[in-house]
């Protein structure tokens, strides 16, 4: 069930944000979905070193049926934008790359992820997204087949753009 931004905000003092841009939509065939099972992480590692580490394919092949979305979206950022992704558990200590990126460009943002998911009961977005050499970032919400906005993930959305000016994309990735 998708929530309305009204329904989203009965009964609370939280303030949505309404953000005039659309989602955007990515369709992917479903033999590039049949193929994350097999070897297609291993390649868009290869292909995008810059996007995906080890431990990013290490937490591809631990979950095989997730994931899919985020790297497709990661992926789709690079070519439309030419920035750069962190996908998904960046404000964590797992990956030394992730947090390399984090503490020498983005110090100051650091605390706020760290204290995300018990401040807000949910993760950060997917998608820490910015451009090598400038002091600029944004985020991703990726959804997949099936998967909707929860009210929790909708207020912390708005509270990083209202403190730290950084807009959250929304992306619906869907099968043709």
């Amino acid at each position: 069930m998708t929530l309305t931004p009204k329904e989203i905000i009965a009964g609370s003092t939280i303030e949505i944000l309404t953000f005039a841009t659309p989602p955007t939509i990515i369709h992917f065939p479903g033999a590039l979905h049949a193929s994350w099972r097999k070897s297609l992480p291993n390649e868009w590692k290869r292909d995008y070193p810059d996007i995906f580490d080890d431990d990013d394919l290490r937490l591809a092949r631990s979950r095989p049926h997730h994931h899919f979305c985020e790297w497709l979206s990661a992926i789709h950022i690079f070519h439309r934008d030419g920035a750069l992704s962190l996908v998904e558990k960046y404000g964590y200590t797992q990956s030394e790359r992730k947090v390399g990126v984090l503490n020498e460009h983005f110090p100051h943002l650091v605390p706020f992820l760290r204290g995300f998911r018990k401040r807000f009961g949910v993760q950060p977005p997917d998608l820490f997204i910015y451009q090598p050499g400038s002091p600029a970032f944004r985020f991703a919400e990726v959804k997949g087949p099936g998967d909707h906005l929860r009210k929790e993930q909708v207020a912390s959305h708005t509270a990083i753009t209202k403190e730290w000016g950084a807009p959250v994309e929304i992306i619906e990735v869907r099968e043709q």
